[in-house]
């Protein structure tokens, strides 16, 4: 079995809430593309990275892997800071 994309980015979500706060959860928008399938049992590793800020909005480029270091999925997320 394989873990469905939604969750994956409910993982992302949850790194980036725990990050930017009321900020993510009223203005983020992300896009992830998915690279390799996750399986049941899977650690998973999720970096985000600031690569733009421009006045209150921020753009951060997400990437997940799992426990080889393997990449699973990449990504962008944006918001704005309020």
């Amino acid at each position: 079995p394989l873990v469905p994309g939604f969750m994956l980015a409910a993982y992302v979500g949850e790194m980036l809430e725990n990050n930017f706060g009321k900020d993510w959860f009223y203005s983020g928008e992300l896009e992830l593309a998915f690279i390799k399938p996750a399986v049941p049992g899977d650690s998973l590793i999720i970096t985000g990275e600031v690569s733009a800020c421009s006045g209150r909005q921020i753009v951060c480029q997400i990437i997940a892997f799992n426990q080889q270091r393997d990449k699973i999925a990449k990504g962008v997320a944006q918001l704005t800071i309020s």
